[in-house]
């Protein structure tokens, strides 16, 4: 059985909320039977504003580690390493009271590195939203978009959507794709989350491996779908610390053909997580 945890960094652009760095380091304990997987991530936003326009340049580092604790009909030692090192930027316009357009793009080496890099190691994404945010006595934020993107493991186009609301100076939701989450701040220092995501992460396998019946894998797609309780601890008006621990409702973690095939998919059952990371925010 193989046990897959990732984690989703939802980047929030805006006049008054900016992640300038983010660390975070996650698990999904093993038994003998599984597979041991752990996710570090790195990212740096470097914001800047003009006007009515925003841009934020992002660079950003994933890295699986792998350890087989069973056998399988394949050549594992590809699979225990894998990385997404990338550069992006961020464009928003004001478009008028209310209204905003986003735009975004990304380029990542997404690979197993086993060998000499190539033009099959990159990996291109991107997308664009429009928010709009009605007035109320408690305004709702609405954001409507198209993402070409890696949530369910190979990259698709899919909708991006989100609807946001500030309930009251301690409470807050957001219920969208691919990300929902429910906040309770206690007090400035103190808040708690109940958070959905779905995340995912495909790369090249510099070396392909060669299956039983002699097809060749050549790339790797992994996704999960969590449910989690987090909490945050802010350590002053910039820092802040977080924990996390949840379930995997649904993980997979499959090897592709270079038609993508999918040649061989690892037995992947539900189990409990836990993540803790730290980041710096621009003073709000």
């Amino acid at each position: 059985m193989l046990i897959l945890i990732l984690t989703i960094g939802t980047k929030m652009y805006s006049q008054t909320n900016k992640d300038l760095f983010a660390f975070d380091y996650a698990l999904a304990p093993a038994n003998n039977e599984d597979v041991d997987l752990n996710k570090t991530s790195l990212l740096i936003n470097i914001p800047a504003q003009w006007q009515n326009f925003e841009i934020t340049a992002s660079l950003g580092a994933d890295y699986y580690r792998a350890e087989f604790l069973e056998s399988f009909p394949l050549e594992t030692s590809e699979l225990e390493r894998l990385y997404n090192v990338s550069a992006g930027v961020d464009f928003g316009y004001h478009l008028a009271e209310n209204w905003s357009f986003n735009a975004d793009f990304n380029t990542a080496i997404a690979s197993n590195l086993s060998s000499k890099l190539s033009n099959q190691d990159l990996l291109y994404t991107g997308g664009f939203h429009i928010a709009k945010t009605a007035e109320s006595d408690l305004p709702l934020n609405i954001k409507l978009g198209l993402g070409y993107r890696t949530y369910l493991g190979k990259p698709k186009w899919l909708p991006e959507l989100s609807i946001s609301q500030q309930i009251d100076e301690n409470l807050s939701y957001e219920i969208g794709f691919p990300h929902t989450q429910v906040r309770y701040a206690l007090n400035p220092k103190n808040s708690f989350k109940v958070i959905a995501t779905q995340d995912g992460m495909y790369a090249n396998l510099s070396t392909p491996i060669i299956l039983d019946n002699n097809i060749s894998a050549a790339k790797t797609e992994l996704s999960a779908t969590t449910l989690s309780v987090g909490y945050e601890y802010a350590l002053d008006d910039n820092w802040s610390f977080s924990l996390k621990g949840g379930y995997l409702l649904e993980n997979k973690f499959n090897l592709l053909n270079n038609t993508e095939n999918q040649v061989f998919a690892f037995d992947m059952p539900s189990r409990p997580f836990f993540s803790t990371g730290i980041k710096f925010n621009l003073k709000k």
